[in-house]
């Protein structure tokens, strides 16, 4: 189980037509929430789901968010209200379920392995010089602690730098999520003769 905040946060991390299309999509595996494109990655420790690996097509998830969107304005709902979401399997098909509001919306995994995100959530921190980031990725961090924090008064965030090659991990003052920010390759700039 995880909630619908969560579910949009890792959705601003899945690719959106990436050549890898395992990537276009959030995963489930195990007891954890995870979208990534490769630069950016977002992880959430949720409820194990008991799935392994399970992608959810990001257009499957954009369309269920909508639907839930769509209900709770039809009902009135508090936009602080942060229901709850499950996936449930039926014989072959699989769907997500808000019970609260009772929007389900079924899907067809893809099939693939998802790729090993524990591989690039930094471990030990190394001295270093300098890396470039994508400053549009910090923006949506940003956005998502917003999302996710409302409740906050100022919403700053820790970075912890592990080494020229390897990505930033980012932490928002919760225990729950893990953002990592994969920094930007070495850009070469040729003169033109």
């Amino acid at each position: 189980m995880f909630t619908l905040n969560q579910l949009k946060a890792v959705l601003l991390a899945a690719a959106k037509n990436d050549i890898r299309y395992y990537l276009n999509g959030v995963c489930v595996d195990g007891n954890q929430l995870i979208g990534t494109n490769g630069h950016l990655l977002i992880k959430f420790d949720i409820e194990d789901c008991g799935y392994k690996s399970l992608i959810i097509p990001r257009f499957e998830v954009e369309w269920f968010i909508k639907l839930m969107d769509a209900k709770r304005k039809r009902n009135r709902v508090n936009k602080k209200d942060n229901s709850v979401i499950t996936i449930l399997k039926d014989d072959a098909d699989y769907y997500l379920y808000c019970e609260q509001l009772d929007v389900k919306q079924w899907f067809k995994p893809i099939d693939a392995n998802y790729p090993d995100t524990q591989r690039v959530i930094p471990l030990g921190r190394q001295d270093m010089q300098a890396i470039s980031f994508d400053c549009e990725y910090l923006k949506l961090i940003q956005t998502v602690g917003k999302m996710l924090y409302p409740h906050k008064r100022g919403h700053y965030a820790q970075l912890e730098f592990f080494g020229k090659g390897n990505g930033v991990k980012i932490n928002y003052g919760e225990d729950d999520v893990c953002f990592v920010l994969m920094p930007v390759r070495d850009i070469v700039v040729f003169d033109k003769k």
